[in-house]
């Protein structure tokens, strides 16, 4: 947005609450009018009245007058009103980058927020129980979790669904294995079994799988070095993370055995997008950014090695 929307000012500060206002409506919608705007800003009719002419010249909307029906929004481009708005950049916290799948999840979001225009920050956070207190307090404005985290978290927590991705978006097809040290060829004679309990789909894996064992609670990434040294027998992993494509030689993967953990992943394949649930400016602009078709492309290009991330 042209520096002639000047935020320090008292006209900047009526177009960036005019702007917030005006994000969360859609085409077709009837506007309060100038006075009714005035009273809820503190500010004079003037004052609306400019800045509704700035955000029409600078192609944030277009408003139609219709005589005593009143005005109403004919267009509008939610990514210029973002930022005229004052949102600054969206910040999305994200499953780490360590994979081929979740590199290109982050690589489809970045193309996303580009071609719309709006500024975009991943913040890349380990487990769906962190990303969930980050997002609670309002430090990220959306999450990405695994649709069955995402519908697990939503009774909890003040959070709802903005969408939810095409299958293999968040985990592909077979992609979830148990992890073992080399030596290990039955998993029946696995006793210490590793879980991060940050992490509501490691959890719910390894409980379904394993049953009833001795869990030893380990952060994901350190898996491999617990393994390494002893201190538990096996793990659920995402048989793409960097630490087995590097040094498949040192450990033995396994298919995961039982039926219910099959469904289980079968329903977490799907990547879903969370806000808080009282954030209408959050979930209006990603409404109008998110491109599924964008993301899958990404994904696809990531996979054929023909992308290189640069965040």
């Amino acid at each position: 947005m042209p520096n002639s929307l000047d935020v320090r000012s008292r006209a900047g500060q009526v177009t960036e609450a005019l702007a917030r206002d005006l994000l969360v409506r859609k085409p077709g919608d009837r506007l309060p009018t100038i006075a009714d705007y005035a009273r809820r800003f503190g500010a004079g009719n003037g004052s609306v009245d400019k800045a509704l002419r700035a955000l029409q010249e600078h192609g944030a909307v277009l408003v139609e007058a219709r005589g005593h029906l009143g005005s109403f929004i004919v267009q509008s481009k939610p990514g210029l009103l973002w930022t005229a708005s004052g949102g600054g950049p969206i910040v999305g916290a994200l499953p780490r980058p360590n994979s081929i799948p979740f590199e290109g999840l982050v690589a489809g979001l970045v193309a996303t927020f580009s071609r719309a225009g709006v500024p975009f920050t991943p913040m890349f956070v380990s487990g769906g129980r962190q990303r969930i207190a980050a997002l609670a307090p309002g430090r990220v404005h959306f999450i990405v979790l695994s649709e069955v985290a995402a519908a697990r978290v939503g009774m909890d927590h003040q959070v709802e669904r903005v969408c939810t991705l095409f299958p293999e978006s968040f985990y592909p097809s077979e992609s979830i294995v148990v992890l073992s040290g080399a030596e290990l060829a039955d998993l029946e004679m696995a006793d210490r079994i590793a879980i991060d309990r940050g992490s509501y789909d490691h959890e719910m894996l390894t409980l379904t799988q394993f049953g009833e064992r001795e869990f030893v609670d380990v952060p994901y990434d350190l898996i491999p070095d617990r393994l390494a040294d002893g201190s538990i027998d096996a793990a659920v992993w995402h048989r793409a993370s960097r630490g087995t494509m590097t040094n498949a030689a040192r450990w033995r993967l396994h298919e995961v055995a039982t039926a219910a953990t099959q469904a289980m992943l079968r329903a977490m394949t799907c990547a879903a997008l969370l806000i808080r649930r009282e954030d209408a400016a959050t979930r209006a602009i990603l409404e109008a950014t998110i491109d599924p078709h964008l993301i899958e492309a990404s994904q696809a290009e990531v996979r054929q090695g023909r992308y290189a991330p640069h965040w």
